[in-house]
């Protein structure tokens, strides 16, 4: 799925005279942030998405879609329509996040059998008992990786939502997350912002065009578990010695961890080592199958680039609600 979907517009493209005139006094109503002269929420004017304007370092705007996951590319081509007096198949992403849920595995699960390649920053967060949720970030800047539990995040928004509303005005847990009892549930996003953003996606009609060849979790490697329980008939007594420490390690600091500091101390062969010790990587949960991410994303977002609605009747639509005659700003 895509989890977060923004796109920039350049200082040139004018806003419609629609959005000026459902907002008379529109630059007052505004307010600045960190990196823009305003920013607008735009569900007074029917449409899910924030509106950021005037970037201090471009003069450039930018639309974001709040709850992305749930729109269709379509969907989002037509609410800019409404906002910007342009093609909006030829606005450019200012950032991308390709999402996919995994269910089934844990994060103790992820964090010994998973690591990203070509990403030397590893940042994790939380796995203590004051702080059960485990979140692992692989890079840093644009382009990033993180992994976390779902569930927990989902249970930790059910919580929120029923301390502030009670218990009688909301479904249950299972309805509300739609994540069945017991289940874990992994995420995995991908953060791409301006720079980092693959040219053959750059703009939202590219992106529609070319995101069933791009795999954005190319970079995940995923190993296999080992075996439940080694033998130490099998092995000679310093394979099974080093083998066993080498599954504590892995427990302990994690695989990317590990890897890494074989890498260091091996003078760069810890693929080499993790092959010939690959019997003693912690077990993989009984059933389960190998993990292609590449095939579920594709699953995931569907929905999402679906074309069974006419392009042009998205955009009437849309810019019935928001739209139509255009002046700049």
């Amino acid at each position: 799925m895509f989890d977060r979907v923004e796109l920039r517009a350049d200082p040139e493209i004018p806003f419609t005279n629609r959005l000026e005139s459902a907002y008379p006094s529109f630059r007052e109503r505004s307010s600045p942030t960190e990196n823009y002269k305003g920013m607008l929420d735009l569900r007074g004017f029917g449409l899910e998405a924030l509106l950021f304007i005037r970037c201090r370092f471009g003069a450039t705007n930018k639309i974001v879609f709040r709850g992305a996951a749930k729109m269709t590319l379509r969907q989002m081509a037509a609410g800019a329509a409404g906002v910007f007096d342009c093609d909006p198949y030829g606005l450019r992403l200012a950032r991308l996040d390709p999402a996919l849920d995994i269910p089934g595995i844990s994060m103790e699960w992820v964090r010994s059998h998973v690591r990203v390649a070509r990403k030397r920053c590893l940042k994790e967060i939380g796995g203590t008992a004051k702080n059960p949720g485990q979140t692992l970030y692989f890079g840093r800047g644009g382009d990033s990786i993180r992994l976390y539990d779902k569930r927990l995040e989902q249970m930790r928004k059910y919580e929120r939502l029923m301390r502030k509303l009670g218990p009688e005005s909301l479904p249950s847990f299972e309805d509300f997350s739609g994540i069945p009892t017991g289940l874990p549930v992994v995420r995995i996003e991908r953060q791409m912002r301006v720079g980092r953003i693959p040219p053959q996606l750059d703009t939202l009609g590219s992106l529609e065009q070319n995101i069933s060849k791009f795999n954005p979790f190319a970079a995940i490697v995923i190993h296999r578990g080992g075996k439940p329980e080694p033998k130490d008939d099998d092995y000679s007594i310093r394979k099974y010695m080093e083998g066993k420490g080498f599954r504590q390690t892995i427990l302990e600091r994690g695989l990317a961890n590990t890897r890494a500091l074989l890498n260091a101390r091996t003078g760069g062969n810890a693929s080499r080592k993790m092959r010939q010790l690959s019997d003693f990587l912690p077990p993989d949960p009984v059933g389960l199958s190998p993990l292609n991410l590449f095939e579920m994303f594709q699953e995931s977002i569907g929905r999402q680039i679906s074309v069974s609605a006419a392009p042009d009747e998205a955009l009437e639509g849309q810019t019935a609600a928001v739209g139509g005659t255009r002046s700049e700003m």
